[in-house]
């Protein structure tokens, strides 16, 4: 965990163009951005007509109206291109194995609306990158934040695996009550001149309690 928050560091600190690229390159881990995590799990979910036919000439679906076991990266960028709605990703993930030739999903029940990923890659840490500018209260970010977590726990492969929050806010926006809220100590921030970088983690997404609030949302 130690070496990955490193790693996130010293990419934001260098200001890089490219960051994925030079997390490959300076990190013994691998990472992708827009990791596909969910995708849709059943044809009649699919409304629009001209999305599904397109689908259905990559063979998205089966025979029996439903998705398929494996996908290859250009169904998946396709989905991600022209299908958004439909698949779910995760800002990057970090996994220490070979990159797959395929992505593998698993749908809990038949009627599942989402098909969720499998973990073939040895998943390291799902980093979720959140931007927020003065205009947003602070009730608001805890939502986003909240919101994340939760998607992510509903899917077996992530929330046994180290979740990572990078969030830039305004320098006037202090949410550093959320932060501990949620990461009590796990964190660490930059500062630049008008905004400042939260890279707060746990190497348990599974162990995040969301019992409780900060701002209480009614």
């Amino acid at each position: 965990m130690k070496e990955i928050i490193t790693s996130i560091k010293k990419v934001l600190l260098l200001n890089h163009e490219d960051p994925v690229t030079y997390l490959n390159k300076n990190s013994k881990y691998d990472w992708q951005e827009n990791y596909p995590i969910a995708i849709v799990h059943e044809q009649k979910r699919v409304k629009e007509a001209d999305l599904l036919e397109k689908m259905q000439d990559l063979y998205f679906f089966g025979d029996d109206g439903f998705s398929q076991e494996m996908y290859t990266p250009k169904m998946i960028e396709f989905l991600k291109l022209k299908a958004p709605q439909h698949i779910k990703t995760a800002s990057l993930l970090c996994y220490d194995g070979a990159s797959e030739h395929a992505y593998t999903f698993k749908e809990k029940f038949t009627h599942d609306k989402w098909k969720k990923v499998v973990n073939t890659q040895n998943f390291k840490a799902t980093v979720e990158v959140s931007f927020f500018d003065a205009t947003k209260t602070i009730k608001e970010i805890e939502t986003q934040l909240r919101d994340l977590m939760r998607s992510r726990k509903e899917i077996p492969a992530l929330k046994k695996i180290a979740f990572v929050w990078v969030a830039e806010v305004d320098k006037a926006t202090d949410i550093k009550d959320i932060i501990q809220h949620y990461f009590i100590n796990n964190y660490a921030i930059l500062e630049e001149d008008n905004t400042r970088t939260y890279i707060a983690w746990n190497e348990c997404l599974n162990d995040i309690n969301l019992r409780y609030f900060v701002v209480n949302p009614s």
